[in-house]
């Protein structure tokens, strides 16, 4: 654009040619000769005033639409003046020029020559003004845009002082469909070395860039400033605010209360721009609490806290910019899980023609805030930086005794916005006294104690556009636990999850169970539905030399559940060795159906039926001497004693309700003959009675042997782990 020096040089050669014709339509004619040469060929103006003081133009108008217009240029000036190549005055209103901006760049149309650079440096920076006194009033520029008009407005006032010094003031104010700036300046120096205040308001009206929308944006900030030779500096004056009443990036984030940022300047200035462009800038951002959902696959996590303060540096280097980003403090809260974090740590550095940042990431604590109740803090240390394209990670979540250790190793690919990584937890070891799982998940610290045994997980978790995809693997090693229902020991399992969060078939097997009744030998071939239902294709157990079978699905979030048993070749002599009764002894095979309900307080059997098989068999009771002589008082139990010696049924039906780990009803029915009882009369009789379950069955004990297929798949699951499984391993040793 036609330089200060330039105009003044125009006018002053234009007023030497009036002075000589003094006519206005020679002038006239000198000045539009003079602007033609420019490059411009639409040219048309009027002069209004020309005396030995004063000239004037007025209706200045250049370019074909035109595509500049001035109503007023006032120079006032002095032989003196002329003589320096300077105006004592210049005064400039009601100007308007159009444009247009776009991929292909800034343009005027016809005045686009005058864009040219003039190649008198030199005069250009001569460090003073065109004239001693500059106004500038109603300056408007209007631009088409992609987006929208951009209207600016421009005032501007500057005088010299008596010390040849400037001052000036100016302000600029420009609107868009998207945005409104207003920036004032207020300096004093020359134009090699300007210094002054400046002053910033902005706002932003709702609107969208791609999947970023945001709307109530707003700016406010006073800055220091000092132009000289060397560039330009910035230093924040107090507190800069930054506020936005909503904002979202689609399917990542979303405010949901309104943002306020306050932004102060560094330890060094604000913002730098030295004379061979480069750009130098630090500022702290405060903590500010904040609001917002997290979006991931199945719905939004409610996330709020304190945000940390940041420093933001950015520095010149070798090939571009080093921007640097350090945080300390802050706390974040999620809802669900509720999870707080703590001491957030971030330092990170991006480098010149880098595609991703390298740097640090810790928490120093990490804690769940009810979903699992009371649970020790845990911390996270995280590395990553740039690998091709990709950003690669390593990171470690642990609690302070280490005896919870979460490792990942992954990548994220910045172009496709997908990744992977490799995560483990590492071998968790419990022992009664020692480690238990209510020590890490306080939910079960009130119904699950005395654990033993050990967990570890391996696996991978993949991401891209429409989430997350994990596949995990978790292996349990010679597990024992007890808890108000059961008694649980040698359970082994080696559960896959895929990425839909079910499960192919699992097999798990459980040594031995006790919740009044023993079962052995479990073996429960199992899927997990990515609703959480447990889905048993086929569940057996051990009992008393027969097999307990079931299948179904289990509801672990139900408050009822029914679980129905069917009970096969429970052999009688195996049976009555259980039954707590000295003297009973007997042979022959049950089956039935044993129907389990649970609820939240016990588990219940209702209904339960055995019935003998058709081959029949024998009971033979041989009473203790205490109980031979309630048959010597009472002549009904002496009978049902003598029948019960030798007694050959061809039907035995036994019946079971109640608590298996408390009272149960036992009703027995009896068809058959006693041979040597009245010879072999026949009987059928009912006996009832309520016992504890628990007393009424002794339980011995037994021999586990985990089934191969589980101990094939544990042992080749190990080798992800920090050392092999070892079977014959007693980490713990139980009390009785």
């Amino acid at each position: 654009m036609v330089s200060g020096v330039r105009i003044a040089a125009l006018l002053a050669a234009s007023l030497m040619a009036a002075i000589v014709w003094f006519r206005h339509p020679i002038v006239e004619r000198v000045f539009l000769r003079q602007l033609r040469a420019t490059g411009v060929d639409e040219v048309a103006l009027e002069i209004g005033r020309f005396d030995f003081e004063t000239i004037s133009l007025r209706d200045l108008r250049l370019g074909a639409g035109p595509e500049l217009s001035a109503g007023r240029i006032e120079a006032d000036y002095s032989l003196r003046g002329l003589l320096e190549g300077r105006l004592d005055a210049l005064r400039i209103s009601d100007v308007a020029l159009y444009g247009s901006l776009d991929d292909s760049g800034l343009s005027f149309g016809s005045l686009d020559p005058l864009l040219a650079p003039s190649g008198d440096a030199d005069a250009s920076n001569s460090g003073v003004l065109p004239a001693a006194s500059v106004d500038i009033d109603d300056v408007q520029l209007k631009l088409a845009t992609p987006t929208g008009p951009l209207e600016a407005s421009l005032s501007a006032h500057s005088h010299e002082l008596e010390d040849g010094r400037l001052e000036a003031e100016a302000e600029l104010r420009v609107t868009h469909p998207m945005a409104t700036w207003v920036a004032q300046l207020n300096a004093t120096g020359t134009l090699r070395s300007l210094a002054g205040n400046l002053k910033l308001e902005a706002s932003a009206r709702e609107g969208s860039i791609a999947s970023v929308s945001a709307s109530g944006v707003s700016m406010a900030a006073e800055a220091k400033f000092q132009l000289d030779a060397a560039g330009i500096v910035l230093r924040l004056k107090d507190c800069a605010t930054l506020g936005v009443d909503r904002l979202s990036i689609e399917g990542l984030v979303a405010l949901s209360e309104p943002l306020e940022l306050c932004v102060r300047a560094g330890p060094e200035p604000s913002l730098g721009i030295s004379s061979q462009g480069d750009v130098s800038a630090q500022i702290e951002i405060a903590e500010a609490h904040f609001a917002g959902d997290l979006y991931a696959t199945g719905g939004a996590l409610r996330v709020s806290g304190q945000l940390p303060a940041i420093l933001l540096g950015v520095a010149p280097a070798d090939g571009g910019l080093e921007i640097t980003v350090a945080t300390e403090g802050g706390h974040l809260e999620l809802s669900d899980p509720a999870i707080r974090a703590s001491g957030i740590f971030l330092d990170a550095r991006l480098d010149p023609g880098a595609d991703a940042p390298r740097g640090q990431l810790r928490i120093d604590a990490l804690a769940d805030a009810g979903y699992l109740g009371e649970a020790p803090e845990l911390s996270l240390v995280a590395s990553f930086g740039p690998e091709t394209d990709r950003l690669h990670f390593e990171a470690e979540l642990s609690d302070a005794a280490r005896n919870l250790v979460l490792t990942a190793d992954g990548a994220h690919d910045l172009s496709s916005g997908a990744g992977r990584a490799d995560v483990a937890l590492q071998r968790v070891r419990f022992c009664p006294g020692q480690l238990q799982p209510g020590d890490l998940f306080g939910l079960t610290r009130d119904w699950v104690t005395g654990v033993s045994g050990s967990v570890e997980a391996t696996g991978a978790v993949q991401w891209d556009a429409d989430g997350f995809a994990p596949e995990l693997e978790v292996g349990i090693l010679d597990v024992r636990a007890t808890s108000e229902l059961a008694v649980v020991e040698h359970l082994n399992a080696a559960i896959e999850l895929d990425s839909s969060g079910s499960s192919p078939h699992q097999l798990l097997s459980i040594g031995r169970i006790d919740f009044g009744m023993e079962l052995t030998d479990g073996l429960i071939n199992y899927q997990v539905q990515p609703e959480g239902i447990i889905s048993i294709e086929s569940a057996t157990w051990g009992f008393a030399g027969g097999v307990l079978a079931t299948a179904g699905e289990i509801d672990p979030l139900a408050t009822e559940q029914e679980l129905s048993f069917q009970v096969r070749d429970v052999d009688l002599t195996q049976l009555f060795q259980l039954v707590n009764l000295e003297g009973l002894s007997g042979s022959g095979t049950l089956e039935g159906r044993l129907p389990i309900f649970r609820d939240a307080d016990a588990i219940e059997i209702r209904g339960g039926k055995l019935r003998s098989g058709p081959e029949g068999g024998v009971v033979r009771y041989h009473p203790d001497a205490g109980t031979a002589n309630l048959g010597v008082a009472d002549p009904n139990v002496a009978t049902t004693l003598s029948v019960l010696e030798n007694f050959h049924f061809e039907l035995l039906e036994i019946g079971l309700d109640g608590d298996p780990s408390g009272e149960v009803v036992v009703s027995v029915r009896l068809k058959g003959a006693n041979p040597d009882y009245r010879d072999g009369y026949p009987v059928d009789f009912n006996l009832s009675l309520e016992a504890r379950l628990p007393e009424l069955l002794r339980m011995e004990g037994f021999v586990y042997q985990i089934p191969d297929a589980i101990e094939a798949r544990l042992r080749k699951f190990s080798g992800s782990g920090p050392s092999p499984v070892n079977f014959s391993e007693v980490p713990c040793v139980h009390d009785g």
